[in-house]
């Protein structure tokens, strides 16, 4: 969904890690910066999307300060359980949290998302 829209050079999945500050961090699946550096082994600073899928006990409020400190344009907080998503969008100097019902309109991505689309 997210290869389609925006290439697969861009689009990476699960452990993929990206250097934040002195540690790193592995989305499930990520959006790179369109020139985001790379060291060794890991991207540096936070991607442009993140997509987390929730798990039992996931310390999602931790991430989410990684992400934004480090400049993520948004995340995605996917709740397999429930169908939902729920969308974190760096505005300016402020981070807005979308619960989604229908449709995501990212403009990271530059596109919508539908959550039959995402849930299949």
């Amino acid at each position: 969904m997210l290869a389609a829209r925006l290439g697969e050079n861009r689009v990476w999945p699960d452990n993929t890690g990206y250097r934040i500050g002195p540690g790193w961090i592995e989305p499930d699946v990520s959006v790179s910066w369109p020139d985001q550096r790379l060291d060794e082994k890991y991207f540096l600073g936070a991607p442009m999307i993140a997509v987390e899928i929730l798990s039992p006990g996931e310390e999602i409020d931790r991430k989410l300060t990684l992400y934004f400190a480090d400049a993520a344009q948004e995340v995605w907080v996917v709740d397999t359980k429930r169908s939902a998503l729920t969308a974190y969008v760096r505005q300016n100097d402020r981070v807005i949290r979308q619960a989604v019902d229908r449709e995501f309109r990212s403009d990271a991505a530059g596109a919508v998302f539908s959550l039959t689309e995402i849930f299949g």
